[in-house]
């Protein structure tokens, strides 16, 4: 069963430079639970080579992979599926592309936007909080992940200035796990940065549990 809990966005910006297996497994030591690969200014060769990369050193340590955005590299690089975004390819050509059993996530901001999520694996909401990787994106707030909560029982992932202080207030909320770049890729101990947040969301997971009990 896919673990939602902690995505870790490989943002090239936020990596800068070379990918190198080093700063994937601090951060799988660390706990994600998966990654997703985001690369928006870079070439299309930069792009495609990265991936593999990643990809490669990721399911060494059994470990899966999403692309962002691009449905294209997500095959060519043998990831474990791609999410995509309101702007991007309608997922229902990307299912087609992806085949059956590649995994989906679309990007929602607000609830109109909740359409065709029968073809997806997963919803990513956000962004939940201010975020120094998207300064400029519109916040939706919890309030929206409890709405979606109410429409959908698909596993939804918070994201959007996320960190190891707010992440169990998603939970709480109604995701299933969380999604950062800036609090783990931009922390001095990567490793320590996304235990702190997996943690947070494990022990909002148990109280919430407890609770229903």
């Amino acid at each position: 069963m896919f673990d939602f809990s902690l995505c870790v966005i490989l943002d090239q910006d936020w990596i800068g430079g070379k990918i190198d297996q080093s700063l994937i497994a601090d951060i799988v030591q660390g706990g994600a639970t998966w990654l997703q690969y985001r690369n928006k200014n870079g070439s299309d060769a930069e792009f495609v080579r990265n991936a593999e990369i990643i990809v490669e050193i990721a399911h060494r340590l059994h470990v899966p992979v999403l692309i962002n955005d691009r449905t294209d590299i997500a095959l060519a690089s043998g990831a474990d599926g791609v999410h995509v975004g309101q702007q991007d390819l309608p997922v229902r050509f990307v299912r087609t592309l992806m085949g059956p059993d590649k995994l989906i996530g679309l990007s929602v901001s607000r609830l109109e936007e909740l359409k065709e999520i029968d073809q997806v694996n997963y919803i990513g909401i956000g962004a939940l909080f201010e975020t120094r990787s998207k300064p400029d994106a519109e916040l939706s707030g919890l309030e929206l992940v409890q709405q979606v909560r109410s429409r959908t029982e698909l596993p939804l992932v918070g994201i959007g200035g996320i960190t190891s202080a707010n992440a169990a207030n998603v939970i709480d909320a109604g995701a299933d796990g969380v999604a950062v770049i800036s609090s783990v890729l931009g922390a001095e101990n990567r490793k320590y940065a996304a235990k702190e947040v997996l943690e947070a969301v494990k022990l909002s997971k148990r109280r919430n549990t407890h609770e229903r009990l």
